[in-house]
């Protein structure tokens, strides 16, 4: 497994846009990126579970890559673009989610995946642009994991 277990550990992702339209995420600030070796199991989960603080209301997605994966920006994802990189997602609205995304593995090959928590930032117009904090966990099928260099 690509990924080793985070005795009780939250990864948190910080953003500060002093843009008021924002469109694009940026990769090094509003991303994180997980290697992810899947063995094939058809009862695999991943599930992002995330709560919100500072003055912007952060809506987190899950988004599993294939292994040569293209980035694809929430403005094309609004416009009805696909992308073959992805393998699965769940881009659920924050209002709407409860703080939780989650993704079955079921029926994607075994092999390597990117894992992408990402912040939604399509469209948050604001007059102080998005400022706030996430603080999340990912599990499979309920066990913490974090992400191992490789």
């Amino acid at each position: 497994m690509a990924l080793a277990t985070l005795a009780s550990q939250d990864r948190k992702l910080e953003i500060v846009n002093p843009s008021t339209s924002v469109q694009s995420s940026n990769q090094q600030t509003n991303n994180d990126f997980f290697l992810y070796y899947h063995d094939g199991s058809q009862s695999e989960n991943i599930t992002l579970t995330y709560t919100r603080g500072g003055s912007a209301s952060l809506d987190l997605d899950l988004i599993i890559y294939k292994k040569d994966y293209i980035y694809l920006e929430d403005v094309y994802v609004a416009a009805g673009y696909n992308s073959s990189s992805i393998a699965t997602q769940s881009r659920r609205i924050a209002s709407l989610d409860g703080g939780a995304e989650s993704v079955s593995m079921a029926g994607l090959a075994t092999g390597w995946y990117l894992i992408n928590v990402k912040v939604n930032v399509y469209n948050n117009n604001t007059t102080t642009g998005i400022n706030g904090t996430a603080s999340y966990t990912l599990t499979k099928n309920g066990v913490a994991l974090c992400a191992k260099e490789r």
